[in-house]
């Protein structure tokens, strides 16, 4: 029996935080992680709806092996960190069967006011972040080239690629998810926003994934 929605987890290991991911998501759902070349899969024990790729390391990289890996026409794809999946999922299981790509609202624990901005950002520009839980159905994204095989940046490379596709429409469900807040904890939230907005201009600028990624 085919799958109606694909997801597509990009993690460096699979571990603890996988396995309590994993098991948010009903079993209907196919799962597709996407693993580095050297990780192990021993280490915790999955359903039959999980499949496990490789890939170069790198966000984006493995995000594009998990999207080619993937047989369902509606893709999901979700950060190890993620939770409070159930209302997403009703969304999704209910989109209308169309050329669609979009994201939900991103709850960050302990500095709401980062997710906040986040949101807004996204709701007026259409460019996504990956911790906002983006989807697209598997005809808008082959026809913009299949996800962007880059490490770094690729969650705008990809916006920016579907917002120039016409034929698909913009979904952005007032529906959050959440994800951890450790990084924006442990950095600092401000110097946290300031660096990825440097990243950001620097790649609006012409920098590369690669020259970024290093």
């Amino acid at each position: 029996m085919g799958h109606s929605l694909s997801i597509v987890i990009p993690a460096l290991a699979a571990d603890n935080r996988l396995a309590g991911l994993l098991d948010e998501i009903p079993e209907r759902h196919e799962i597709v992680v996407g693993l580095p070349a050297d990780a192990s899969t021993d280490s915790i024990s999955v359903s039959s709806n999980v499949r496990f790729v490789t890939s170069p390391k790198s966000r984006g990289r493995q995000i594009a092996a998990g999207c080619a890996a993937s047989r369902a026409e509606l893709i999901w794809v979700l950060h190890v960190d993620t939770s409070e999946l159930t209302a997403a999922l009703e969304v999704l299981e209910n989109l209308a069967d169309e050329p669609v790509w979009g994201r939900f609202d991103v709850k960050i624990r302990g500095v709401p006011v980062v997710g906040q901005m986040m949101n807004l950002r996204s709701r007026l520009t259409r460019i996504c972040t990956g911790d906002q839980g983006m989807f697209f159905s598997r005809e808008a994204l082959d026809a913009v080239g299949g996800y962007p095989m880059q490490p770094l940046m690729e969650d705008i490379e990809i916006s920016r690629r579907l917002k120039k596709y016409r034929q698909a429409r913009f979904v952005a469900p007032k529906v959050s998810i959440a994800t951890s807040g450790t990084r924006w904890h442990q950095n600092g939230w401000l110097s946290t926003v300031l660096k990825m907005w440097g990243y950001r201009l620097r790649y609006f600028f012409g920098a590369s994934p690669e020259a970024l990624y290093k």
